[in-house]
């Protein structure tokens, strides 16, 4: 059983009595910090200027129609830019992108400047030349959710490179995902997403 300082609930004859009203900023980031997630840029396109941001929280909704969803905060310029867009792209970003990561993790949107990017082939939203993924979406749907806005997005274009390894993110720490891939062994590389880099 875990041992914790977090508990939030305590054991009944009926069941689990809440003894808390929610958890506090920092177990909550202690909590979903263990989850080991890929990092992305998530990047939109306004007058010709691109906007972009790391996030690490993106996953599949559905596959038919194909959606997918990230949370961005709801003061991000880049949120912004989506809601006016329309469409975005989502770049999954490779295990060398560590700098690229931490770059898009800064306000600002003059990113784009120093590296390399070019525009998806069916929406024109920013794709990077460090993304081992890419997804290009429309906005299917927005929601606020406390102080972050879920995006979901109908992915109608993308591809995956399977040569390459994915960055990793866990614990408030980059990791390098290729010594586990080489210990467990790699995917199926025929099961393609979409397409093909």
């Amino acid at each position: 059983m875990l041992k914790t300082d977090l508990l939030l609930c305590a054991p009944t004859e009926t069941g689990l009595t809440v003894a808390a009203s929610e958890i506090d900023r920092a177990g909550f980031r202690r909590v979903l910090g263990s989850w080991l997630s890929g990092v992305s840029i998530v990047s939109s396109m306004a007058d010709d200027q691109p906007f972009g941001l790391t996030c690490s929280a993106i996953c599949s909704v559905s596959v038919t129609p194909p959606l997918l969803l990230a949370c961005i905060n709801s003061s991000s310029a880049t949120l912004a830019t989506i809601v006016g867009a329309g469409a975005f792209a989502v770049s999954v970003l490779d295990t060398d992108s560590r700098a690229i990561s931490e770059m898009f993790a800064r306000r600002g949107h003059q990113q784009f400047a120093d590296i390399s990017w070019h525009r998806g082939y069916r929406t024109g939203m920013p794709v990077l030349a460090a993304a081992l993924a890419y997804a290009e979406c429309t906005v299917h749907h927005v929601s606020e959710a406390g102080d972050h806005t879920i995006v979901l997005g109908k992915v109608i274009d993308g591809a995956a490179d399977h040569t390459r390894d994915p960055l990793g993110y866990w614990r408030t720490n980059y990791l390098h995902l290729p010594d586990a891939i080489e210990l467990h062994g790699r995917p199926d590389t025929n099961a393609s997403w979409i397409g093909e880099l």
